[in-house]
């Protein structure tokens, strides 16, 4: 899988990906059962996959979607961490400040 995300890596340096497949949940949600803990780790695969091949990714707060926090991940090459905070930081500059969810 490394060899792969490399190879890609050349022709795609930064994959922008979701978070989550999923509109967030509330908090605590993803608990509350044996299903909705199924539902929120297949939601994370992008997240566990760049996990697995070891690249650099971030996670960055685009917005809401529904009233709850949307965000969208960076992935990059193996050792290009600049790269991907470097992306991230236009994505945070133009999305702006985002305040947290109070609840």
């Amino acid at each position: 899988m490394r060899r792969a995300w490399a190879r890609q890596a050349v022709v795609t340096p930064l994959l922008l990906g979701p978070v989550s497949t999923r509109v967030s949940f509330t908090p605590g949600q993803e608990s509350r059962s044996a299903e909705d803990k199924r539902r929120y780790g297949r939601s994370m695969t992008l997240s566990v996959w760049a996990t697995a091949v070891g690249a650099p990714a971030v996670a960055v707060p685009a917005g809401l979607a529904e009233g709850l926090p949307a965000g969208v991940q960076l992935i990059g090459p193996a050792f290009r961490e600049d790269a991907v905070l470097d992306a991230a930081q236009v994505i945070e500059d133009a999305c702006g400040v985002l305040t947290p969810v109070h609840g």
